[in-house]
């Protein structure tokens, strides 16, 4: 799992409504974050505490390495 990319990250949850429910934001946040293959540090807490209550197996870890190694498509 720790070579994961944020599309695969946000792909954990059934679908991109829940997370945005879970994180009490707009969907279209989350479906922002998936096209732009980024999730902003600023809500790593609010993820990664979801995704616990989910047992998702997500981890502060995971989310950096998406982050410290980005997309093709997100490098430009």
């Amino acid at each position: 799992m720790s070579g994961m990319k944020t599309r695969e990250i946000i792909d954990l949850w059934p679908d991109r409504q829940a997370l945005a429910s879970d994180l009490k934001i707009p969907l279209s946040v989350v479906r922002t974050w998936y096209h732009r293959q980024r999730i902003p540090p600023e809500r790593y807490v609010d993820v990664i505490t979801s995704a616990r209550r989910r047992d998702l197996g997500l981890t502060y870890e995971i989310l950096a390495r998406a982050r410290a190694h980005p997309q093709p498509d997100e490098a430009a």
